[in-house]
């Protein structure tokens, strides 16, 4: 629960706050309608030029400032209340420069770019919090009501309702870029539903006023919600409806709700639908507002509703019925979810505190609530003898953010009761049941009692009573089956109690005259009537060890509890028993289909070892403990559609398709299994936390028709250091999937991360091999590394729209389209400009259209390529290339101004060039210079460097030359170098250590007429004993950040001397001073 904020400090701040908020709104009513108007036109303007809300509000800057900021630009401005400024841009770009703008200004308290708002929607609830129980009250004690004014800020209401006779009033406010001008109306359904709501448990001295912020779609931005609580207080609103969430920060919402609760209107917010810790979440994590979460009819947390410490109270928010808006929302939907429909059943409950006590402060408001609230341990409730799903069709794929830690951070104070929270009556005291919970084998009565002069309702179905869902108690309740009682306590006189529950779980002793055994001691037939029996444990003298098939396949059994002797149940032993508790703790084996047609929702056998094929199908229970489990056949746990966890530590193997379509399965504890098999989580849409330690193979032992963890839409991270090979798949459709590590994997398999929209961080060492389309449509990976990857199939990577970066430094060969964007639906391959860095420096072959359509890539370092394929850089930006051992090509950049650095080991190039900007560097004299001259381009000797003699000082120079076609800024000019022969892979900036490889930038440099930059690596007073020491030098060019290569040189001084000296062309002066040198020495 929030802090609640003392007393005194809030009545400070209510005081201290109004004689500044008074003189401000006094002065400011025309103005708040102007801006209103300019909001309302503004919001109108831009749908009509078909901006959506999101790039609108992205494009709309809001600033706070004691003085009015000079525009940035070009904008749209409307002057607010309260030295607030709103600024819209045509574009999120301009936007983002003005915010810097006027975030720099000092006189400016904030500023942001405006945000969305989105409703809490995702719909029983007046019996539970007691709505026609107050107002039966009122009634029947003529109790006078104040009038109380309740402003809604949603989506509009649906006027001609008849129930919103005299009750709704339109504020003539549309803040949404959808709906009707200068009227609230609803044009989505969200809001009439909450009106219908406070309606339906207030009476008609509660009136409400519509201000519609958000748009059909249940959108809204930041500014028109908080415009929506300002004009609300403005109008003399005594309590705020909102029903909208979202996790960014917004000064303006945090600004309008401090205005509220400093002139004392009570605001309460819905905590949202993300399952999440309603900390990250605003406003509702503020404590100026009463934060509401939603439970079930059972008066369970509602499996959306977020949580933790400042959620104040709990209401009812699953499956609210709906009434009367048919024709603005979906025909065919007669309830509706979600914390937004929690939001009136409390709103309800501070109105009616208000309508006796009108002078009531907000934190009193507060407490009266609390001092009502049903608590936790009243709410929560499972009988564990009943099937609940909590799913449907339409909330199946629900994303799950976090699971609460403890059910103490789901309810907060508890459900407030209204006509506690009045104080105008006495409560009833809780129902007395005669019979505790627990097990009994005989029949018995059960009597309930309560205060004089009440009536008890009581239910057998695990709801939370009512006078409406539960059965009037009017004498002692015969127990004769399992069951379980949940009672409450209601009078005219008094406010209904709090409800009270007991469990029976029933069972008979089974005559063994009424069963038919074998030699082995299984049970071959049952002749009797008993539903509910307990096993003998011997039969005609015989001790039960186990049930032959069809044994106990009778379809009126529900429950059967064996004795420890029992160690089988072979294959369809229980086959159509419609059996819901299965008792058995000698049980070891199960074979196939034992109980086919059965619901079972209690299986309580602990020493369970192997199960056959489909042996429990469809289990209806909420939590599996098999704890020595080790073995089982396909299907065991399959369309177990109330599964939310499993714990089966012993289990060495998940068989295929072992917990398909479990879709509420969230937690899976496999601590002994080693393999998983293809589709074993298919469909397991909740699933977030699998824990199996040991895990070491995604196996493929059956074809995968969807993928082992296909659509586990919840699941975020993967964690697996064992496993070795990823099955075909295998997390296919894991659309929330954000990280994956894979320590010791050698193989991924085709498709296996296929549509994995959000993945953006993955780990594979140890991948030597990626099949086809592993990764295709990866959309949010940046930055690819496989530091061992050898070999990878078409198409692995296509679609990956963010990825900018991909290493690989054993590759060997890239393929066909491997990076490209592709459209499944046109069919036709698309530009790729994110795609800029590729490190592969192994790379021997290229193939037809590798580099196809990646137009951010511009350089392309191979320094081990020898083939190139056709169209290999069609379309691409590719515009230079490196590659020194480049042999035989059949295609090279096409871009403008491209330049290819190749060797004399080039002796066949069938590209023919267009464009004859292309520049070849290469060889003098070799195939590629005949190439260049053949085809009319520019060619540069890349041999203008190499070794020379500095005869005056005994010196040693190694002379480069650099000449950049693409006239690109050069960052700095160097050399790395080392003693001896060493490979061009060996002298790296990245290898420098200052010890065995060196570096030197060079500082000195000569630019020449034709722009070309030559720079001298120079080694001088070498030692006679080191003439022949060699030298290996490398030089380097760094541009945007990359550093560029020139081929390795080795050298010697020694060696250039000798061929100094052979060399005829060489003057005879400098071989006389070279000879003189020696003879010095």
């Amino acid at each position: 629960m929030k802090r609640t904020i003392s007393l005194l400090l809030a009545l400070t701040m209510i005081v201290t706050s109004l004689s500044l908020a008074f003189p401000v709104f006094a002065d400011t009513g025309a103005q708040v309608d102007t801006v209103v108007d300019e909001l309302s036109e503004l919001y109108r303007d831009e749908a009509e030029e078909d901006k959506n809300i999101e790039d609108s509000a992205a494009s709309r800057v809001i600033v706070k400032a004691n003085i009015e900021p000079e525009t940035y630009g070009s904008a749209e401005k409307i002057n607010g209340t309260n030295d607030v400024y709103i600024y819209q841009y045509e574009t999120a770009a301009e936007a983002a420069s003005a915010l810097e703008y006027y975030d720099s200004l000092s006189f400016v308290e904030w500023a942001e770019t405006d945000g969305i708002m989105e409703g809490q929607s995702l719909s029983y609830g007046n019996p539970m919090v007691g709505g026609d129980e107050a107002k039966t009250y009122v009634a029947d004690h003529n109790v006078e009501l104040n009038d109380v004014n309740v402003a809604l800020v949603d989506s509009g209401v649906l006027f001609s309702n008849s129930m919103f006779d005299g009750r709704v009033t339109d504020s003539g406010v549309n803040l949404s870029d959808s709906g009707t001008e200068g009227s609230a109306l609803d044009d989505n359904g969200h809001g009439s539903h909450i009106a219908s709501i406070i309606v339906d448990n207030t009476p008609d001295n509660v009136h409400i006023t519509v201000y519609k912020a958000l748009n059909q779609y249940l959108q809204g931005t930041n500014l028109a919600v908080a415009t929506g609580i300002n004009m609300a207080v403005e109008d003399g609103a005594d309590i705020i409806s909102l029903s909208t969430s979202s996790s960014t920060e917004s000064e303006v919402i945090i600004e309008a709700v401090k205005n509220a609760y400093a002139n004392g209107v009570i605001i309460v917010n819905s905590a949202g639908n993300n399952s999440d810790d309603v900390a990250n979440y605003y406003p509702s994590s503020m404590d100026e507002v009463f934060t509401v979460g939603s439970i079930d009819a059972l008066g369970n947390r509602a499996f959306f509703s977020n949580f933790g410490e400042e959620i104040d109270f709990v209401a009812p928010g699953h499956k609210i019925e709906m009434s009367g808006f048919f024709d603005v929302i979906d025909q065919n939907k007669g309830t509706d979810s979600g914390t937004s429909f929690s939001v009136p059943y409390v709103v309800a409950a501070a109105a009616m505190v208000l309508s006796v006590d009108p002078d009531l402060g907000i934190v009193e408001v507060k407490q009266r609530l609390i001092d009502s609230c049903i608590p936790m341990e009243s709410l929560k409730y499972n009988d564990g003898f009943h099937e609940v799903q909590e799913y449907d069709p339409d909330t199946a794929t629900y994303i799950a953010v976090s699971d609460p830690k403890t059910d103490e951070e789901c309810f907060g104070n508890g459900m407030p009761q209204i006509l506690r929270a009045m104080q105008i009556t006495e409560n009833n005291s809780p129902v007395k049941i005669s019979v505790q919970s627990g097990s009994y084998h005989e029949a018995f009565e059960l009597t309930l009692t309560a205060d004089e002069g009440s009536d008890i309702y009581y239910s057998t179905e695990e709801v939370y009573p009512s006078t409406e869902n539960a059965t009037l108690y009017t004498g002692p309740i015969e127990v004769s089956e399992t069951m379980s009682i949940r009672a409450i306590a209601v009078s005219d006189e008094k406010s209904k109690s709090t409800p009270v529950a007991c469990e029976y779980l029933m069972s008979y002793y089974a005559d063994e005259d009424d069963f038919e055994i074998d030699n082995r001691g299984y049970i071959t037939n049952y002749t009797g009537n008993l539903s509910e029996m307990v096993v003998p444990e011997t039969i005609n003298g015989t001790t039960v060890k186990g049930v032959a098939e069809q044994g106990l396949s009778v379809d009126s059994l529900k429950t059967v509890i064996f004795p420890d002797t029992v160690e089988e149940l072979e294959d369809r032993a229980m086959q159509f028993a419609m059996l819901n508790i299965l008792i058995g703790h000698g049980i070891r084996i199960m074979g196939n289909e034992v109980c086919w047609s059965g619901k079972i929702v209690i299986l309580d056998t602990p020493n369970l070892e192997k199960m056959g094929e489909s042996a429990i199908p469809a289990y209806k229970g909420r939590v599996l403990n098999l704890p020595k489990l080790t073995e089982a056949g396909d299907f065991v746990f399959a369309d177990c559609h109330n599964l939310k966890e499993a714990n089966l530590p012993s289990l060495k193997k998940v068989p295929h398709e072992f917990f398909y379509d479990c879709y509420v399965l969230r937690t899976v504890h496999l601590d002994s299994a080693e393999y998983i098999d293809t589709d074993a989580f298919a469909n397991c849409y909740r699933l977030k936390n699998i824990y199996a330690p040991n895990l070491k193979d995604l196996t493929n032992e059956r074809t995968a028709s969807d993928g082992t963890f296909y659509r586990c839409f919840n699941i975020t991270e993967v964690n697996f250091p064992n496993v070795e090979s990823i099955s075909p798949k295998c997390f296919n459709e894991c659309n929330n999937l954000v990280s994956v590590s894979f320590k010791s994997a050698v193989t991924i398999d085709i498709f296996a991360f296929l549509n994995c929209y959000n993945l953006e961080n993955i780990y594979f060492p140890n991948a030597e091999k990626i099949g086809y389309g592993t990764f295709y449509f990866c959309n949010s990976i940046k930055e690819m590394v496989f530091p061992k990857l050898r070999e990878f199939g078409d198409l692995a990577f296509a679609n990956c729209q963010k990825l900018a970066s991909f290493i690989a430094p054993k590759l060997e060969k890239l393929g066909e389209y491997a990076f490209t964007n592709y459209s499944d639906f046109g069919g036709e391959w698309g530009d790729t400009p994110n795609f800029k860095t590729l490190i592969v420096p192994n790379v021997e072959t290229v193939d037809d259209y590798a580099f196809a359509y990646l137009s951010g890539l511009t350089e392309v370092d191979l320094p081990s390529l020898k083939t190139i394929g056709e169209n290999a850089f069609y379309e691409s930006g590719v515009n230079y290339l490196y590659a020194p051992e480049l042999e035989t090509a059949e295609s090279l950049p096409v871009a403008e101004n491209a330049v290819v650095v190749v060797s004399d080991k080039l002796t066949s190039c069938t590209f023919e060039p267009t464009d004859k900007s292309l520049t070849i560097q290469g060889v003098k004299d070799s195939y590629s210079q005949e190439y260049a001259d053949l085809n009319g381009l520019e060619f540069i000797d890349v041999n203008a460097m190499g070794g020379s003699i500095r005869v005056t000082d005994a010196g040693l120079r190694f002379g480069y030359s650099f000449y950049d076609t693409q006239k690109k800024e050069v960052e700095e000019y160097g050399f790395v170098y080392a003693a001896g022969e060493q490979d061009r892979n060996e002298l790296t900036v990245e290898q420098i250590d200052n010890e065995s490889v060196l570096q030197l930038v060079a500082y000195n440099r000569l630019t020449h007429e034709d722009e070309t930059t030559t720079f001298n690596l120079v080694f001088t007073d070498i030692p006679q004993a080191s003439y022949d020491t060699e030298v290996t030098a490398r030089a380097y060019v760094k541009i945007d950040g990359k550093y560029f290569y020139s081929d390795v040189t080795t050298r010697s001084f020694n060696q250039v001397a000798n061929a100094v000296l052979a060399d005829d062309e060489i003057d005879r002066n400098t071989k006389n001073a070279l000879t003189r040198l020696y003879e010095e020495v």
